[in-house]
C-alpha cells in the first residue's frame, strides 16, 4: 500500500539532509524546496517558548511558504 498517492512527489520544505534521507528510505517519492523563511525571527516573533510548539509554529511558516511557490502540492 502506497502512503502517497498522488501523481506529484511529495514536497519536502526543507533542506536537512536527515529528512530527505528518511523519506528516501521510507521509498517515499519527493523533491525538496527549502522554505525561505528566517527560523530564528519567526521563533522569536511568536513569543512560544514550549519546544514542541515552537516546532509546529515553523513547520507551518515553511508550508505556507513553500505553498505559495507551488500552489496546488
Amino acid at each position: 500500500m502506497a502512503v502517497w498517492r498522488e501523481r506529484k512527489p511529495l514536497i519536502l520544505a526543507s533542506q536537512s539532509q536527515v529528512r530527505q534521507t528518511l523519506l528516501a528510505n521510507a521509498g517515499l517519492s519527493f523533491e525538496a524546496q527549502p522554505a525561505t523563511i528566517d527560523e530564528r525571527a519567526t521563533q522569536q516573533n511568536s513569543g512560544l517558548t514550549v519546544a514542541s510548539e515552537i516546532a509546529a509554529r515553523l513547520a507551518y511558516e515553511k508550508a505556507r511558504s513553500v505553498s505559495l511557490r507551488s500552489p496546488g502540492r
